[in-house]
């Protein structure tokens, strides 16, 4: 859908004109401002405790699994700013493509996490043009065995690619630019959405965005601005790791630059590769790990790092099957999971044998500190309080 030629930028003089603001007599901060003064509303006028029948609406939900128990657990909300954070050349273009086709059809995601119903999604490719995203559709369609689903597919997903475009949706003061203003018409113009995708972030940044918390701020308000279009959709943009985040095993700030993005993202994801035991393990004379990061180049693993409105979810096992293109597929018994608890038990022999037990917290314990310094988690089952080793 082409994009209007013109925009403007709301003229404020007019705007403050028209809310009195311009009288001299009026306060000199709203004269500097030249916006009205914010309104606050009770609790009562709002109606946020009144009787059953104006109960709070119903939040859309996008993305559900089951758990152990085999109930429903939401995952990923409508109505939100989200973000997938991974290495480059991890696959996260692969599964959001994935999930774009996922929650058009109504199908699950990743086999394992179920997309309710079908809904209207917008997926705005930053790196890849028009014959890519044929392939990469096309294929995962057939992959995910849902060529009999095409017409509802056909119907709910639309593709923007802007590779090789200036499509930065903040400016150098952090204010949104005329690209903006036009993409968000543009998205109006679809009607009722429940998901806008943005692959990859960076590609939408404005400048300085990764460096200065004001603007990656900015940047986020510009997706939330985004989300009130109709259907209220979740706005998920992608994002590469920062260099400790390479490693695997990743949480919170393993995305790379501002922090003010995933402190104003309402869940973040990551997107993992597996790390295992490798063949020169040993010590260094500090007692930290040197060497022996294996890493498997099809094994990755799902990492929810945040979740203000639902629970954060398992980590997911994932492959990559290349024969399919490299469609991300559920693995139950992955091969990184077990070199992973391999990992951990010479650890703990390492440690009985030193008496220096490096724990953090009940439910974690580190496994590799690594030639960086960096250092990586794995959850592990508690154990009962008679063999919990005290700490030095």
């Amino acid at each position: 859908m082409p994009l209007p030629t013109s925009y403007e930028l709301p003229d404020t003089n007019a705007a403050s004109a028209e809310a009195g603001l311009a009288d001299p007599s009026a306060p000199s901060w709203q004269a500097e401002t030249r916006h009205p003064p914010p309104k606050f509303v009770s609790v009562g006028e709002a109606g946020f405790l009144a009787n059953d029948n104006e109960a709070p609406p119903i939040v859309p939900l996008l993305v559900r699994f089951d758990d152990v128990e085999m109930r429903n657990v939401p995952v990923l909300r409508q109505g939100i700013v989200a973000m997938l954070v991974a290495p480059g050349g991890t696959g996260k273009s692969q599964a959001l493509v994935q999930l774009a086709i996922a929650v058009a059809a109504g199908k699950p995601w990743l086999d394992e996490l179920h997309c309710p119903k079908p809904g209207r999604v917008a997926l705005v490719s930053g790196e890849e043009d028009t014959p890519e995203l044929h392939r990469r559709i096309r294929s995962s369609v057939r992959a995910g065995k849902l060529w009999g689903d095409r017409e509802t597919i056909d119907a709910n997903l639309f593709v923007l690619p802007v590779s090789g475009q200036q499509v930065a949706l903040t400016d150098e003061q952090g204010k949104p630019t005329k690209y903006f203003l036009g993409l968000q018409h543009s998205l109006g113009n679809l009607g009722e959405l429940s998901l806008a995708i943005f692959d990859p972030g960076s590609r939408f940044f404005g400048p300085e965005v990764e460096l200065d918390n004001q603007k990656a701020t900015s940047f986020i308000e510009c997706m939330e601005k985004l989300r009130t279009l109709a259907g209220e959709p979740t706005i998920l943009f992608a994002h590469h790791t920062n260099k400790s985040g390479l490693n695997g095993i990743t949480d919170q700030g393993a995305a790379r630059g501002s922090s003010a993005l995933v402190d104003g993202a309402r869940w973040v994801a990551n997107l993992d590769r597996v790390v295992g035991k490798g063949q020169d393990q040993g010590r260094e004379k500090d007692g930290k790990f040197k060497g022996g990061r294996v890493v498997s180049k099809n094994e990755l693993v799902l990492r929810v790092v945040k979740a203000n409105h639902t629970k954060a979810m398992d980590d997911l096992s994932l492959v990559r099957d290349f024969s399919a293109g490299g469609f991300l597929r559920h693995q139950k018994k992955s091969t990184g999971a077990s070199q992973h608890k391999s990992f951990q038990a010479d650890t703990d022999k390492d440690e009985e044998r030193s008496g220096n037990s490096d724990h953090i917290h009940d439910d974690y314990e580190v496994i590799d500190e690594g030639r960086g310094g960096n250092r990586l988690m794995e959850v592990r089952r508690k154990q009962p309080a008679s063999s919990q080793r005290s700490r030095p």
